[in-house]
């Protein structure tokens, strides 16, 4: 007989939604050098340790985040240092698509199967995480899509984008 998971406390889910609102239209703070890219890899840390402390489930869940976070972490680290590399770039893209389905996928366990004791506050602070997740997620395809592609897609005035624009557009 196995129990249902505990809901995460309110007090986590808030501090989720913030992180994922900082990380969400934060991105295109690693324009302004390494330094900035490098705070943006810590609220993303911030991010992760939230997500795998209090979302996890179960093991499997738990390892899948651990492996999306440590590729995400890997990744973000060599754009840090290399942010001309297109294939940083291509890698930080991957990292964030993977970590950010990772964390979608297990989030919405929480709206799928409810615990008992989730109230309605807590499942909107979930549905609004969820929501910021898939702009994420499509944000980190259409990135890796115009590295692939350049040119795929461009500002209303024809000029190319960068993957920092389209993760804060992807809203």
């Amino acid at each position: 007989m196995s129990s249902s998971p505990a809901a995460p406390s309110r007090r986590h889910l808030t501090a989720l939604l913030v992180v994922l609102v900082v990380v969400q239209f934060g991105a295109p703070i690693t324009l302004h050098g390494h330094g900035w890219a490098l705070v943006y890899l810590a609220v993303y840390i911030g991010l992760i340790a939230v997500a795998v402390t209090r979302f996890a489930a179960n093991h499997v869940q738990h390892r899948v985040l651990i492996g999306a976070s440590v590729a995400m972490a890997g990744a973000g680290v060599w754009f840090a240092f290399h942010q001309e590399s297109t294939a940083a770039q291509g890698a930080l893209m991957a990292g964030i698509g993977l970590l950010q389905a990772a964390l979608l996928v297990t989030m919405s366990g929480a709206l799928l199967r409810p615990p008992p004791d989730l109230r309605t506050i807590d499942m909107l602070l979930i549905a609004l995480g969820a929501y910021l997740l898939i702009g994420g997620v499509f944000g980190a395809v259409m990135g890796l899509q115009e590295i692939a592609v350049p040119g795929s897609w461009q500002a209303s005035t024809g000029e190319a984008l960068t993957w920092q624009d389209m993760v804060y557009t992807s809203m």
